[in-house]
């Protein structure tokens, strides 16, 4: 039987395939024939999408072996009858849900079996890494969040849950599979392969500065441990009313996203901590900070303890108790010092008849000032581990004295 030959037309998508496809390989990407690529066609007016075959050695393929296939996956041209890519049923889903992508990227790097395992949760996140602008709409200084899904047996058995994140998460441009590996597409074949190679870098790093303590996961976020990008964060603050049903519900998750869909929140100016006269500082959450022993001399601290609350873990009427009793609006004769180690919650704080909501997380230490009318309550996770810092003995006694003594500057 004649050999059939590629269309001379479709020769410069196929081409690129190949040389992609032998590039990935020798980043370990796609060895022991496992991987794959797809592009939508270039040609004006084509619908078609091009895949690289199942079960060949992706560093040899030739254009004769790449396979064309129109919207609906019916092949057009297949000259080696080839099967098509085990991953065509989720390259499928992708190009549905996120029209403007035309390529995709299926990496087994190991790096992302092993990033998935420490990232145990359904997201990988990471924030303040220079490789996070590679991906599109985001900056060095935002949470990049990239899903993570199970593994199943078959590719075909993965494709509704892949569909699903694209639909769920629309800044990502790429899906991990946990023990397997990760999905990158992108508006062109040069864009997915930017992503495909910031994710993976970034991956990597996490993975070598968490392992050797030059990173510290806090609330899901991997984030390095020098003052890059950190030195000027402040805590979000928003206005809230007097009296809420449910006090814990209305803010923000550690990476930004609104707990109450669809009633975004403003977030105030931070001159208005200086009218609170809340100061701040960041923090890495660790209990042996070389910076909590400078803040400790600096403001002269003498003593400190650690309390825990944990909605999951104490029984409901005694957590719900402490909630209750910290939600209660109160002032204190002394500073409230609270450096955060895990969880995170709320303190709201009145200023000209007004409540302002301090969102406090993992690094965060806060010092709500004297005489300050304010409350305080856990955030959605229910818990909160700190670190309170005393100048004397360690107290903590509400008053509710309406006719409290005010500061002068709080007056003027």
């Amino acid at each position: 039987m004649q050999r059939r030959r590629s269309s001379i037309e479709n020769e410069p998508d196929k081409q690129r395939i190949c040389d992609l496809m032998e590039s990935f390989h020798n980043l370990g990407w796609c060895s022991g024939s496992g991987g794959g690529c797809s592009t939508r066609s270039s040609l004006t007016g084509s619908r078609n999408i091009l895949v690289a075959p199942s079960g060949v050695q992706k560093e040899m393929m030739s254009v004769d072996d790449i396979i064309i296939l129109d919207s609906t996956s019916n092949v057009i041209e297949n000259c080696n009858d080839l099967k098509p890519s085990a991953c065509l049923s989720i390259f499928n889903e992708i190009y549905l849900n996120s029209p403007s992508c035309s390529a995709i990227i299926h990496s087994h790097s190991s790096v992302f079996v092993k990033l998935t395992n420490l990232f145990l949760g359904a997201e990988f996140k990471c924030q303040y890494f220079e490789m996070i602008k590679g991906v599109n709409g985001h900056e060095n200084d935002e949470v990049l969040v990239i899903p993570i899904i199970d593994n199943t047996r078959t590719e075909e058995e993965l494709a509704s849950s892949v569909a699903a994140c694209v639909k769920i998460y629309p800044r990502s441009p790429a899906v991990l599979v946990r023990n397997h590996g990760i999905y990158v597409w992108g508006k062109s074949w040069s864009n997915a392969k930017v992503h495909a190679e910031c994710i993976d870098y970034l991956a990597t790093v996490c993975l070598d500065m968490e392992r050797t303590g030059l990173a510290t996961i806090e609330g899901g976020v991997c984030k390095p441990n020098s003052e890059f990008g950190r030195k000027n964060e402040k805590p979000r603050v928003w206005r809230v009313p007097e009296v809420m049903v449910e006090p814990g519900g209305i803010g923000y998750t550690e990476d930004g996203v609104n707990v109450i869909p669809g009633r975004p929140l403003k977030f105030e100016d931070e001159s208005i901590l200086e009218k609170l006269g809340v100061t701040y500082d960041r923090l890495s959450g660790r209990e042996d900070d070389q910076k909590l022993d400078d803040i400790k001399v600096r403001d002269e601290y003498k003593n400190f303890d650690i309390v825990e609350l944990d909605g999951g873990k104490m029984e409901k009427d005694k957590y719900e108790g402490f909630m209750t009793k910290f939600f209660e609006t109160h002032y204190h004769e002394d500073d409230e010092v609270r450096y955060i180690l895990s969880g995170g919650g709320y303190f709201d704080c009145r200023y000209e008849s007004a409540w302002y909501r301090i969102q406090v997380k993992v690094g965060d230490c806060i010092c709500i000032p004297e005489f300050l009318w304010h409350r305080f309550v856990c955030d959605t996770g229910r818990k909160v581990r700190a670190m309170r810092l005393f100048k004397d003995a360690p107290k903590w006694e509400a008053l509710t004295d309406v006719d409290q003594p005010e500061r002068k500057e709080r007056k003027e």
